[in-house]
């Protein structure tokens, strides 16, 4: 390999590293909204335990809501970005797309419950009297919405590209962009 095709192929990869890496970078911040918006459950302490408040299920789905809802904007975010920089381009801008938006939403998640817990309330019942309403720690009850983040970079990217109309090609492979069988590309006669 001549040092000119090693530097080309270390572009590439370099431009990949940069944006998964500044995607997860971006799931600090989302996971911090995520904790300020999301409602938390409560639990209301009774003889021998604690019962979930009338609410308490209405908040779980709320606070999975809301990370599906900011992950799937930071996604939509980080692929217009990458769209309209272009920089990487075609199938390695999908891979650091999609892997750095399943690992900046599992940042986020994590950030989130972090800052978000609390302590347990089957031992803070113990203590409590009866009728206390204590808090339950944000949590995260459908993971399923830790791939909106790459779901959203992915598709938006992808509809970028086809709405400016550039086909995303790694090898020439003779299409062009009106189709395999451009007439307009045939020698004449």
């Amino acid at each position: 390999m001549t040092p000119d095709r090693g530097s080309q192929l270390r572009s590439p990869v370099r431009a990949v590293i940069w944006l998964a890496l500044g995607m997860i970078a971006v799931g600090i911040p989302v996971g911090v909204v995520w904790w300020r918006l999301a409602p938390r459950g409560e639990v209301t302490v009774v003889d021998g335990g604690v019962v979930l408040s009338e609410t308490a299920s209405q908040a779980f789905v709320a606070a999975d809501g809301w990370f599906a809802f900011l992950t799937l904007a930071a996604g939509i975010l980080c692929g217009t970005v990458v769209a309209v920089r272009r920089r990487p381009d075609g199938i390695p801008a999908a891979i650091a797309l999609t892997v750095g938006g399943v690992i900046a939403a599992i940042v986020a998640w994590r950030v989130g419950v972090f800052l978000g817990r609390q302590p347990d309330a089957l031992d803070k019942a113990r203590s409590s009297s009866v009728g206390t309403v204590l808090p339950v720690g944000l949590r995260l009850r459908a993971t399923g919405v830790l791939l909106t983040w790459a779901i959203g970079a992915i598709a938006t990217f992808f509809a970028a590209t086809l709405a400016a109309g550039r086909m995303v090609q790694e090898a020439d492979m003779g299409w062009s962009a009106r189709g395999p069988y451009d007439v307009s590309d045939a020698p004449p006669g």
